[in-house]
């Protein structure tokens, strides 16, 4: 059954491993052999976490605190969640499917690479960032619907207590450019999940999660 886009297809396929009302869960397309890397994804095509009505919220948090714990059970590992950022007045923070998603990557490292590389990355494109600690999804909706720029927004617990983050994109970024941050605790060539889909890792991880 043909939905709105690749991701929302996604939700026909046998690989969905959770649903609520709103949302589905799925191991990630080019994993780069991490286990439990999964994507947290809208039913209803929504262009960002920021676009959804606020009512979800609360839906969501218990979705992805449920993600965590199966990844906690199965992997004993914690969880780091990001969000690239939809287009939005022309620029968009780094994602390349604009239908909305977390990425949740058992044992992710993110916070201090991400601020790093966004500081080299300004100083070539000459431009400043915004980069504050936040608490749940307002400030990515106010982002969204003032319409002036894109953001990224981090969920991560390898600080001393969980951290969130959130950055306006008001800039180009590269493609899947936190994607690329990651990869580069690993194998920096495996960035790309459209030419390194990686399909043996999502197999893997199909058949330690289950269903939950």
């Amino acid at each position: 059954m043909p939905s709105c886009c690749a991701l929302g297809d996604a939700l026909y396929e046998p690989r969905v491993i959770h649903k609520s009302d709103n949302f589905f869960v799925m191991p990630s397309r080019g994993p780069r052999g991490i286990i439990g890397y999964l994507l947290i994804t809208s039913k209803e095509h929504n262009e960002g976490m920021g676009s959804l009505p606020a009512s979800f919220y609360p839906e969501l948090d218990d979705v992805v605190d449920r993600t965590k714990a199966r990844i906690k059970e199965k992997l004993n590992m914690p969880s780091l969640v990001f969000e690239h950022g939809p287009r939005i007045c022309g620029v968009r923070g780094g994602g390349c499917l604009d239908h909305a998603h977390f990425h949740v990557v058992p044992d992710g490292q993110l916070a201090k690479p991400l601020a790093s590389t966004l500081l080299d990355y300004m100083s070539q494109v000459g431009s400043t960032i915004n980069l504050e600690k936040t608490k749940g999804y307002d400030l990515l909706r106010a982002c969204y619907e003032e319409g002036r720029s894109s953001y990224m927004y981090v969920d991560t617990e390898e600080t001393l207590s969980q951290l969130e983050l959130f950055v306006k994109v008001n800039f180009n970024t590269p493609s899947q450019f936190m994607r690329r941050i990651i990869s580069k605790q690993g194998n920096p060539k495996l960035w790309d999940w459209r030419t390194h889909p990686d399909e043996e890792t999502m197999q893997k991880t199909l058949d330690i999660f289950g269903k939950f």
